[in-house]
């Protein structure tokens, strides 16, 4: 008995195959079509639930981390609809605004009551960052450094470099050691706050088409206090939601699981075998 080609039994099981498929198709009340009229809304709504339980939760946890550092600022998450694509975008924003000062008896710790105004900074590499963390050090050189990041504090003239702990700083920003200027903390008043992105809810910067647009900065009185700093803008108020976040994910698992377990009895129906 010469032996069965492998091609034929596969044929063989596509044809056993096709021979179950067939009968329950014909008993199906809808077409294959309706069905992403079905699943696929479905699979959306859950997604965006799970995604909406995700957000609170990192949110939770930022919170936690952040919620007494200087300078922090809360974040959320906007849901964009976009007529072309017809789909919803989750997008990241950060509420920027101004925190208490906390008097700190420091003479390095600056505060700035303008809530569009922020310090400016350099990262590695050269680029130009933004904060409201007005804690600065002194390194041993004597540049002026941010409290935690160590990144450079620019001035008018670029980096600052001060002879000691104890200078003397301005309303509006202006060095001075024994009668002598040194430099001028430079503050830019920033236009459109809804375009800055972050990795630690207290550094900030713009993209680099933001950057070469130039168009992201404005004109703008502020003030500068001396030995102050700004308290964290997080509340606890966002956690709230993460109940609300995670009924809501429950929910959507329930709906699918149901979905799929009314599909298995239907496939049942039309096809007993």
């Amino acid at each position: 008995m010469t032996k069965p080609n492998r091609l034929w039994i596969i044929l063989g099981g596509l044809l056993a195959t096709l021979s179950v498929a067939l009968p329950a198709a014909e008993h199906n009340p809808l077409p294959f079509e309706e069905y992403d009229n079905i699943v696929n809304p479905t699979l959306k709504l859950a997604t965006a639930s799970m995604g909406g339980f995700f957000d609170a939760m990192k949110s939770y946890i930022v919170y936690s981390a952040y919620q007494n550092v200087p300078g922090t600022k809360e974040s959320g998450v906007g849901y964009y609809y976009n007529n072309q694509t017809k789909e919803y975008k989750r997008v990241l924003f950060y509420r920027i605004g101004n925190g208490y000062p906390e008097e700190s008896y420091r003479s390095l710790d600056v505060y700035v009551d303008n809530s569009s105004g922020f310090f400016v900074i350099e990262l590695p590499g050269g680029w130009k960052a933004y904060t409201k963390d007005g804690r600065f050090e002194m390194e041993k050189d004597g540049r002026l450094v941010t409290h935690n990041e160590r990144f450079p504090v620019l001035g008018e003239n670029g980096h600052i470099y001060v002879p000691s702990n104890e200078v003397d700083i301005d309303v509006q920003g202006v060095i001075t050691y024994n009668g002598q200027m040194i430099d001028t903390i430079r503050i830019d008043i920033l236009r459109d706050k809804t375009a800055l992105k972050s990795f630690n809810h207290k550094i900030f910067y713009y993209d680099l088409e933001d950057m070469e647009n130039d168009t992201y900065l404005t004109d703008g009185t502020y003030m500068i206090m001396q030995g102050y700093y700004e308290a964290s803008t997080i509340t606890k108020g966002y956690i709230g939601l993460v109940p609300e976040w995670q009924n809501g994910h429950e929910a959507q698992v329930k709906i699918i699981k149901a979905y799929v377990k009314n599909m298995q009895a239907s496939v049942q129906v039309a096809n007993p075998q």
